[in-house]
């Protein structure tokens, strides 16, 4: 075991760990690959080198290993004898290559073979974990099993404790049989040592076979007939034991050359080695002859005594007879015994010449397998080399495309210097032409500032006014129209213009007030809207709130009393779910809304409603929020309307309305007050409900849609968490949206006839801030995107809270939106190459 053989190499890929484990392994194939695999699955992320230890086989020029054991090696030819170890060498390298490519290409695997050593192999393993510092080993149970020193060793067992005791601190050893870990327990049995696998059953300790002299004929025959010694002789080989015989007959006799080999065994257990010589079997024989000729002297003189009678001497005769004839049965036992075992003796020695006649017979067909095997080399070496020229024709075939290539690629690097000179060239048109477009832009910029310096001017004239005439200090910072400026808007308050009649003793009209279409809003007088406090309590409530899907308000007029709200050209969620006819606002109910805008208008709801409820010092409840106060302008982008201060701090109402408002948005339709009757919903009944005018619509998103309708009619969710959620809807729409192309032609499955008009622009393309489409979308903490110079702007002010949400920002990165960017410049090459139609618009 002091020396070792040269490390037989497996594959050299590393996995970049460092560990080394060293894994003893026997000749069983089948333990030996269940011990590596579990090796493998203990140290799978860390493991980078298994170091195999194995046992050499015994090569000593005294013996050789064949089928029947080892024969002495003086009893064979010279060319039996060379092929014989070669087939053992042989046996034992497919062995190890079996264990090194079972640790696949991940670890790098090598075999260490131990050379046979007279100490036991408990201490030589100790010594060798000293020796070569191993810090981690793995025993199979096999290992132990096979040693050639196992004739010192007195069990698997106490070998491996005699180990686990001895190796050194750093060493961790681990036993493993059958593919399992087993533990070493100190017990009260006479071993001391016991094994238990990791169920807690005991597993039984190998003990060796005590045989009468290893080296003797007895060890070598128990080998011979070991193999098939549970088998039974045929009937045509068990007519005589010397007739010898095939393989057919050495398989058939196993049984009773097994039973020979016991019988003998016990035999020669008593016996001396030594055989007695010629001339102590001579002494024997004489002096047995001697005492015969005593005894017989002695009878004789018993008879010639004449004090005995005739009857007494007769008694002597016939006992010495007796004697005699037992002495004689006991001769001829003996002698029909030898005769027996000599027979078997004989049969036993012509059933193993047959044998090896037979395997002299195996061994020349194998040498001709052979001499085929290298024939058959000898070809698949030509053949090798014919394929080595066909590659090197290859190779000069490749060199020659290379060379073409790199022609080719020099004249594709003068294409590219021409085409690269002329996008310069088109870039500094390009310049030039922007340098002319900026021009425009600031003479437009400057032209805005300064109407919005006049139209200041005017407002802070009219503000100034109302100051002096209440004499109060109002910071709304709207402008107050005149009564003449609403009466001519309005054409005196007439009844065609008028939109509808409020709940709260007002009436809507429709006017153009300062170049821009208004909703006015006139209050009556029998209202207490009509108490001057009342009223600008009402106006400076409504100044002080911002939010991009609240209305807003425009202005105030005093007297009368009127409210002007910017203008929602597609009237109110109502009339475009439920088409009325009727209504007299118009424009309204002229559009379906698809699916992907139903679940951008909820998202805008519940983003109005997160702010009215954040509001500070106190949140704001809406109280009536229904479909008729949810708003559209010309984008089809959702604003609340209806609002104002409310004492009441019940949130929940506003919840149970806006799960109201998604079952309508999915639905189609009014649900009354049979809500509560439909808050539990399968998914037959979802998809019998949904409105078919949305298109088809996708059902995961459908039923996260109503889940959240109903947990809002219970009041499990607040604003602020409705609104995550239905962000996340609204990015998985527009998902949707983007990978089956334009919205208003495949998601609906229109045909390019039925497009919208070239005026109708996707809400998603506008600005929350500008309201126009973007030019350079940039998207903010809060996920939306925005128009880079509105956003920075926004910044500027001091603002650091979200233009949608209210929230404030987490950071204030802006991140470039290619992707938008590409959609709206591709929107719009399409509706610059669509043709011109004449178009109506309502006013």
């Amino acid at each position: 075991m002091a020396s070792m053989g040269s490390p037989v190499e497996g594959n050299s890929s590393t996995t970049g760990a460092s560990k080394t484990v060293y894994v003893a392994l026997g000749n069983d194939l089948q333990e030996g690959l269940k011990t590596l695999d579990w090796t493998l699955r203990k140290w799978s992320s860390c493991i980078s080198k298994i170091v195999i230890l194995h046992l050499a086989p015994d090569c000593s020029n005294d013996v050789v290993n064949t089928h029947f054991g080892k024969v002495l090696a003086s009893s064979m030819s010279d060319e039996k004898l060379e092929a014989l170890r070669n087939y053992e060498q042989r046996k034992v390298d497919k062995l190890l290559s079996e264990y090194i490519a079972y640790c696949g290409k991940g670890v790098r695997a090598k075999v260490m073979k131990l050379e046979k050593s007279e100490e036991p192999i408990e201490r030589a393993m100790v010594e060798l974990i000293s020796k070569l510092k191993i810090s981690t080993l793995v025993i199979g149970i096999s290992f132990l099993k096979f040693s050639p020193s196992w004739k010192k060793t007195r069990n698997t067992i106490g070998a491996l404790f005699y180990i686990h005791q001895k190796k050194a601190k750093w060493c961790e050893m681990w036993i493993v049989c059958g593919g399992k870990l087993v533990r070493m327990t100190v017990g009260e049995s006479d071993e001391g040592v016991a094994m238990e696998d990791e169920e807690g059953k005991a597993i039984p300790s190998f003990r060796s076979s005590s045989t009468v002299g290893s080296g003797s004929s007895s060890s070598w025959l128990g080998r011979v007939f070991s193999d098939n010694q549970r088998k039974k002789r045929s009937s045509s080989c068990g007519e005589g034991r010397g007739g010898g015989g095939g393989g057919d007959c050495w398989e058939s006799n196993g049984v009773e050359i097994e039973k020979y080999l016991q019988d003998l065994t016990m035999k020669m257990g008593g016996l001396s080695l030594e055989a007695e010589t010629e001339e102590q079997r001579m002494t024997s024989s004489t002096s047995s002859v001697q005492q015969q000729g005593e005894e017989g002297d002695d009878v004789g003189s018993q008879l010639a005594d004449h004090n005995l009678s005739a009857a007494q001497k007769m008694e002597i005769v016939r006992s010495k007879i007796k004697e005699i004839g037992r002495r004689i049965e006991l001769k001829r036992e003996e002698a029909e015994a030898n005769a027996e075992r000599s027979a078997n003796a004989e049969w036993a020695v012509s059933l193993c010449n047959s044998r090896v006649e037979e395997l002299e017979s195996k061994i020349k067909a194998e040498s001709t397998i052979r001499s085929e095997l290298t024939r058959k080399l000898e070809s698949d070496r030509e053949r090798i080399e014919d394929i080595k020229s066909d590659v090197e024709e290859s190779q000069n075939r490749v060199r020659a495309l290379a060379e073409l290539q790199s022609e080719l690629s020099s004249r594709l690097q003068m294409s590219t210097a021409a085409r690269s000179a002329a996008e310069a060239q088109l870039q500094r048109k390009s310049m030039e032409r922007a340098e002319v477009v900026r021009g425009i832009d600031e003479l437009r910029r400057q032209r805005d500032v300064l109407q919005r310096r006049i139209e200041f001017c005017k407002e802070k004239d009219a503000i100034g006014g109302v100051m002096m005439k209440f004499g109060e200090n109002l910071r709304f910072g709207y402008r107050e129209y005149s009564g003449e400026d609403v009466r001519s808007a309005t054409d005196d308050f007439s009844g065609g213009l008028r939109l509808k009649s409020g709940d709260d003793w007002s009436t809507v009209y429709r006017g153009r007030i300062s170049q821009k279409t208004a909703a006015i809003k006139l209050f009556s007088a029998e209202h207490e809207s009509s108490n001057h406090h009342d009223f600008f309590s009402q106006v400076k409530f409504l100044s002080n709130i911002r939010h991009p899907h609240l209305v807003a308000m425009m202005g105030f007029c005093s007297e009368p009393k009127c409210i002007i709200y910017e203008y929602m050209h597609e009237g109110s969620l109502r009339d475009n779910l439920l088409g009325c006819s009727h209504t007299s606002h118009p424009g309204s109910g002229n559009r379906t809304l698809k699916w992907f805008d139903r679940i951008r208008v909820a998202y805008q709801i519940c983003s109005a409603l997160a702010f009215l409820h954040s509001a500070k010092p106190n949140p704001i409840v809406h109280g009536k929020l229904t479909v008729s106060n949810v708003l559209l302008d010309r984008n089809m982008v959702a604003k609340l309307t209806g609002f104002r201060p409310s004492t009441s701090i019940d949130l929940r109402s506003d919840i149970r309305a806006l799960g109201v408002i998604l079952l309508h948005l999915l639905s189609g339709k009014n649900w009354g007050e049979s809500v509560e009757s439909r808050m539990r919903l399968d998914r037959s009944a979802l998809v019998e409900m949904l409105d078919e005018m949305a298109g088809p619509w996708p059902l995961g998103l459908t039923e996260e849609i109503a889940g959240i309708a109903m947990r809002c009619l219970s009041t499990e969710l607040d604003a602020a968490n409705v609104l995550k959620e239905l962000e996340e809807l609204v990015k998985k729409g527009d998902d949707i949206v983007f990978r089956f192309g334009r919205q208003d032609k495949v998601m609906s499955g229109e045909s390019d006839e039925d497009d919208e008009s070239s005026s109708d622009i996707p809400s998603f393309f506008l600005c929350p801030i500008l309201r126009d489409v973007m030019e350079n979308p940039y998207v903010a903490a809060d996920g939306f995107s925005y128009e880079r110079e509105a956003m920075e702007e926004w910044l500027k002010m001091g603002k650091d809270t979200s233009p949608m949400t209210n929230l404030r920002l987490d950071h204030t990165v802006l991140t470039p939106n290619q992707t938008l960017r590409f959609l709206i410049e591709e929107w719009r090459n399409k509706r610059n190459n669509e043709p011109s139609c004449s178009s109506s618009s309502h006013i």
